[in-house]
């Protein structure tokens, strides 16, 4: 287990440091120290200036518009590297939210980080026209949520709201919210009037105060899971110093690092916060019912079975057994406080890039009441849709509701949320991952060393197994950058990786930037492999470094994960996916910033790839093949020769000891020896010249 090192905890670092070489070897997740999002977001050193001209209200936003990872630059002026996404929230109100960490805005851990509370993540806001009175009912109202799939802020850390006065031109603190404990969270406000949602049972706490404020509330609210819920505050601002234009308001997370002197390079990010649904107007109530809007929770799920891509080269090979059947097209919306309305659900499946049709779907409408969520289903037949190329293919499916044509401008803020679009790209490798890391995977304690992880994939067709993809988490002072370890390719035994195919040692962790976040690692030949064969890849460690992979909360594939510490294979405690991708590719495709693993060690086994002969090697059309060991003649279940290209040439069952190769044209060719007990056993180089 990970132990996070705070204030007053320095009894258990010595602890940690005598004991060190004692810590039983497990799997651990992490948080990242690296937000790929915000290094692929160019930002300038004066981001913070504020805008001139003064926003009108209303003022909305819910972090739900299509293709932003950064807030939007109308509403906001300085974000420093709030990070808007799909994948950290649980249950989020809307779709999209803005997640608060202790990364910086070049997606690095702050350079002022420590186990101490510092500033960390702000969100300020344009410059508001607040020019009312009293009488206008002037409200802000916002959901949060702490942790999520990241980490529980603890009970010094906290996320606050500030307001800023043109009168005075001075920031205020006006609320704060804390995590007392995995059960109760505690909120703190300077304003009166204000309200929180307890209807969640959870509870909040109090970090920055203005000297000059009274404290008017602290209210604790307590939760089984405080972590999957979402707290919904309303402040009635009723001050003049702000009831000015000019007005301005900003979320700060205060965090503190987590530190293990023990093991340098393992910190790493923490204290989340969520924010959706920021909402400043006049004329409204301090009551949780007045958000006139009907938005979507979240995007659907996958239409695929298994795997979330494949190559586009498999496509075909891959049929109806790619895709449900029929296809379950989803819609999960919720009323936020809108009254009784009818909403139509509609859906629309188009290529992008392929052969196929656009194909569109209105299944009807239904009533919908306040504070009500409808999870709506609706089957279609399968998307026909093929590959006009080997390389790439892609079709989107966009859903939305349609609920009225209201032109006010707070409707035509909101627009965004009642549409959601999943693109569905096939490339080149295979994949469980939807692409995003929420946090760090690897073997880790005393023992790690002998670790190996292994992840389950097979094919839809006879290919070449070109490399991997593996996404690398930054880690605090690119610790784990020296790692050094194997990469290796596993048969299958019964469910779980069997002997190693091959290995190619000498690889390390490389980080590219964040256009390209998977780093391409080439084989120095090519692994071949069967339709419909099981193959594991991962890696052997070759050190007790913790390698920290990405790890992808949102989609479950653990059973897919295996990982050993000695002899027997486990399958993984954690519920996602790891992030490592079997490349195949036309040998002329595979990704130009690739590394290449030069060293190869595909005699993984001594007593696995030298316990037969092949002779005579370059054959004009006969070969032989006998044990090592007694020199009988091999017995093989099936012999399967391949083309460099990848390509199955011949195939032979039922061998015991000669194959007749002559009806091949001369050439390499690799030939795969299955056993008798069908389990693959080797793969050796053939020439045949004549």
């Amino acid at each position: 287990m990970f132990i996070r090192f705070k204030r007053n905890q320095w009894v258990n670092v010595l602890l940690l440091f005598v004991f060190a070489t004692k810590m039983q070897a497990q799997e651990l997740l992490t948080g990242l120290s690296e937000n790929p999002y915000c290094t692929e977001t160019v930002r300038t050193k004066n981001a913070a200036r504020l805008s001139v001209i003064s926003l009108e209200l209303p003022f909305v936003d819910d972090f739900s518009k299509n293709g932003l990872s950064v807030p939007d630059p109308k509403l906001w002026t300085n974000s420093r590297s709030v990070y808007v996404n799909n994948c950290y929230a649980i249950n989020p109100p809307t779709k999209g939210v803005a997640t608060f960490d202790a990364l910086d805005g070049m997606g690095r851990i702050y350079k002022n980080a420590s186990s101490s509370v510092f500033s960390a993540d702000t969100l300020t806001s344009s410059a508001i026209n607040l020019n009312y009175s009293v009488r206008d009912s002037v409200c802000l109202s916002f959901y949060f949520q702490p942790q999520g799939y990241g980490d529980l802020p603890e009970k010094d850390d906290s996320l606050s709201l500030e307001f800023y006065s043109p009168l005075t031109d001075q920031w205020d603190c006006v609320w704060s919210a804390s995590v007392l404990s995995k059960t109760k969270i505690e909120m703190r406000n300077w304003l009166s009037n204000s309200s929180s949602n307890d209807s969640n049972n959870s509870e909040i706490v109090f970090l920055r105060v203005s000297n000059n404020r009274k404290l008017k509330n602290i209210s604790t609210i307590e939760n089984d899971s405080i972590a999957t819920v979402f707290f919904r505050v309303n402040l009635k601002i009723e001050n003049s110093d702000y009831l000015k234009d000019g007005f301005r308001f900003r979320f700060i997370n205060h965090a503190s690092i987590s530190v293990n002197p023990a093991f340098p390079g393992r910190s790493t990010n923490v204290d989340h916060w969520h924010l959706d649904y920021v909402y400043l107007d006049k004329n409204r109530s301090s009551v949780n019912s007045d958000i006139q809007d009907i938005a979507l929770t979240g995007l659907p799920k996958k239409v695929t079975v298994e795997y979330s891509s494949v190559p586009a080269s498999h496509f075909e090979a891959a049929g109806s057994s790619l895709f449900e059947n029929p296809m379950n097209l989803e819609l999960n919306y919720t009323n936020l406080g809108w009254g009784t309305k009818s909403v139509s659900r509609n859906f629309r499946l188009r290529t992008l890039y392929g052969n196929g049709r656009t194909v569109s779907y209105s299944p009807g409408a239904e009533n919908i009441s306040n504070g009500k969520t409808i999870n709506f289903t609706y089957p279609v037949p399968q998307y026909r849709f093929s590959p006009d190329s080997e390389d790439y293919a892609a079709f989107e499916i966009t859903s939305w509701i349609d609920i009225d044509n209201d032109p006010s401008p707070f409707r035509a803020a909101l627009r965004q949320n009642d549409t959601s679009r999943v693109v569905y790209e096939f490339g080149d490798s295979y994949s469980y991952d939807d692409g995003t890391s929420e946090n760090g995977y690897g073997l880790f304690g005393d023992g790690s060393s002998r670790g190996k992880v292994a992840v389950k994939f097979s094919t839809f067709k006879s290919d070449s197994l070109r490399g991997i993809y593996m996404y690398f988490n930054s880690t605090l002072n690119d610790a784990n950058q020296t790692c050094k370890f194997t990469v290796a390719v596993w048969n299958d035994a019964d469910g779980v990786p069997g002997e190693i195919i091959h290995r190619f040692t000498g690889a390390m962790p490389v980080f590219h930037d964040s256009l390209n976040r998977y780093v391409a690692y080439k084989f120095p030949e090519p692994v071949y492999l069967s339709r419909n064969q099981i193959f594991y890849i991962g890696w052997l460690q070759t050190g007790d470094c913790y390698m920290n992979v990405g790890f992808d909360r949102n989609t479950v594939a653990k059973d897919k994960l295996f990982y050993s510490l000695g002899q027997n294979w486990e399958h993984s405690a954690f519920d996602g996916s790891l992030m490592m991708r079997p490349i195949f590719c036309r040998a002329g495709s595979f990704p130009a910033d690739s590394v290449v693993i030069e060293e190869n060690d595909s005699n993984a086994d001594a007593t696995h790839s030298t316990d037969f002969r092949v002779y005579p090697n370059p054959s004009k059309g006969m070969i032989y093949l006998e044990e090592n060991s007694d020199n009988t003649a091999v017995k093989s279940s099936k012999i399967e020769f391949y083309s460099i290209s990848g390509e199955l040439v011949k195939a032979v069952e039922n061998v015991a000891g000669s194959v007749d190769l002559s009806s091949m044209p001369s050439g390499i060719y690799l030939m795969q020896v299955w056993g008798t007990d069908k389990r693959l056993r080797e793969t050796k180089r053939v020439v045949i010249g004549k």
